[in-house]
């Protein structure tokens, strides 16, 4: 979620930003007209998202924002919301600061364009950071001799074969680990990109290729699916009840 610390000196702005904030489902934190109060005010509640007017009380918004900039240890996304139409204030805004630019007067479709593309940004930046978790992630697997860690990352899918005790995690590298762990067991070391696809599966969506459903020839009411995997030619199935959870998740995670 979104936290916002507003900056405009104009009263009856400010309240339309809080307004339009809540309806996209930004928290705002805090407010104020005074350029001076906005770097206090972000080391306090630490927002990720900031919108400043160029023409504050006592400091201008392009030199709050070059001290955002300089003097934070993160860097939270900037919108100015501004009558200045400047070239000079457009260009250091957004070449400089690396900052999203609204004119007043104010409205909400100006204002939702840029709220959108600060969601995609931070939508991306969430998964990646995810990403980059799980593949230094360590699952903790049971083998007849030891206990073997290995990253998230490197496994293909994991299989419970009928009536055999151990189960098979089939690595990326091509290798094949018997363990004495159960499913349940590396499951819950897990992210949500290693799926349950049917009983017995385990599969790690960052490795799948796609889907393929077929219909059974002697009962059409019947679905069969298959879960293909990038750079192997090993399938792995996918349940009628699973199908449409896999397939939303697999969807977020390529059209990130």
């Amino acid at each position: 979620m979104l936290r916002a610390v507003l900056a405009e000196d104009i009263v009856y702005v400010r309240q339309l930003l809080k307004a339009y904030c809540e309806e996209s489902g930004i928290e705002v934190v805090a407010e104020t007209g005074m350029g001076t109060e906005v770097l206090a005010l972000i080391q306090e509640h630490r927002p990720n998202l900031i919108t400043l007017d160029i023409e504050l009380e006592d400091l201008t918004g392009i030199e709050v924002a070059k001290q955002i900039r300089t003097q934070l240890d993160y860097e939270p996304y900037i919108i100015f919301v501004t009558g200045s139409t400047d070239p000079m204030n457009i260009m250091t805004a957004v070449n400089e600061i690396n900052a999203f630019y609204v004119v007043k007067p104010l409205q909400r479709e100006r204002w939702q364009l840029a709220v959108d593309k600060i969601l995609e940004i931070n939508g991306r930046q969430l998964q990646q950071n995810r990403s980059e978790s799980a593949s230094t992630r360590l699952i903790q697997v049971q083998t007849s001799r030891k206990i073997y860690p290995i990253t998230e990352e490197s496994i293909l899918m994991v299989e419970k074969e009928n009536n055999k005790k151990n189960i098979n995690i089939y690595l990326t590298n091509g290798e094949v680990l018997s363990s004495n762990s159960t499913i349940h067991q590396i499951k819950n070391q897990t992210t949500e990109l290693i799926y349950e696809s049917i009983r017995g599966f385990l599969v790690n969506i960052r490795h799948v290729s796609g889907v393929t459903k077929e219909v059974l020839l002697h009962d059409n009411s019947q679905r069969r699916f298959t879960i293909y995997f990038k750079g192997t030619t090993r399938t792995a199935p996918l349940g009628r009840y699973q199908e449409k959870e896999f397939i939303e998740q697999f969807n977020r995670l390529n059209n990130r």
